[in-house]
């Protein structure tokens, strides 16, 4: 590769900021220096190289490289700390940070389709349904442009996008709960039951959902039968409501509130009937933000 000199990397990166020769140098160094420096007659020292890429946004290292690969550079100095974004679980600063960073490799797009995904399904847990829809189509938009994500990544985040649409829109349209991602029982159980909810025949087995989600169905399965308990059906909606902690179960309280207005309904409880609407009302506002 063709070494680019100091004096032309300055000059580059100067040009791309759409800045002077006299902006750039400032109080750092005189404006003839700075000309002297990027035509390659006149050597910075050491301290004035570092206030210049300061100025410049880029890490001092990449000034003392021999060839003109910036985004290595770049990445080098962020990529550890997005990680840590990432495993501490701030899928959006680390989305934000990637976004700054400009560069497009496997490694960071890859980064970029996990965080999308993982930020679209903590919207999702918590109702915020358009919002996670945005950040699902992020997600395929990068996992196109990296080789570390597999089909069944993808095949997730298109399920967890279109349970998303089924809830905004009440349109069953195709599959939505087919994961075969590792460690995903989380995801799993949310998939199998919006597809419960849309009507789709599927087995669900005790280790494919968790104990709130199974509860649920299981009233909604006694609710088909012609005969059931009313009051006991009621009470048991009331409990799951109670423990319904919308930060995760958002799409489940809104659920139990349908069914729940049904069964008050029923049962001539007008009062909980509208208490149940006015809730389920305001949760289909949020889910369309």
């Amino acid at each position: 590769m063709k070494q680019i000199t100091l004096g032309k990397k300055i000059r580059e990166l100067r040009l791309q900021k759409k800045m002077t020769q006299a902006e750039l140098a400032g109080d750092t160094i005189t404006r003839n220096m700075l000309s002297q420096i990027e035509n390659g007659v006149a050597q910075p020292s050491v301290t004035t190289i570092m206030e210049l890429a300061e100025k410049l946004g880029v890490p001092t290292e990449y000034f003392f490289s021999e060839n003109g690969d910036l985004d290595a550079f770049r990445k080098i100095g962020a990529i550890a700390k997005i990680k840590k974004l990432y495993t501490a679980g701030d899928y959006g600063k680390c989305i934000s940070r990637l976004e700054n960073l400009g560069v497009s490799d496997d490694e960071t797009e890859y980064l970029f389709a996990r965080a999308a995904f993982d930020k679209g399904v903590e919207l999702y847990r918590a109702g915020f349904l358009s919002g996670a829809s945005a950040y699902f189509e992020k997600a395929l938009l990068h996992a196109e442009k990296t080789i570390y994500t597999d089909d069944s990544f993808i095949s997730a985040v298109q399920k967890y996008h279109c349970a998303s649409c089924f809830i905004r829109s009440k349109e069953k349209d195709g599959p939505i709960y087919e994961c075969d991602m590792k460690k995903t029982d989380e995801l799993k159980a949310d998939l199998f039951y919006i597809a419960s909810i849309a009507g789709q025949s599927i087995p669900l087995e005790s280790d494919e959902t968790d104990g709130i989600y199974a509860e649920h169905l299981a009233v909604r399965k006694e609710m088909q039968k012609e005969k059931y308990d009313m009051d006991a059906m009621m009470k048991t909606l009331r409990d799951i409501l109670s423990r319904a902690d919308e930060t995760r179960y958002a799409v489940l309280k809104y659920y139990v509130l349908c069914d729940l207005e049904t069964l008050a309904g029923r049962t001539c409880d007008y009062k909980c009937a509208y208490e149940c609407s006015s809730a389920r009302l305001a949760l289909a506002e949020k889910m369309n933000q």
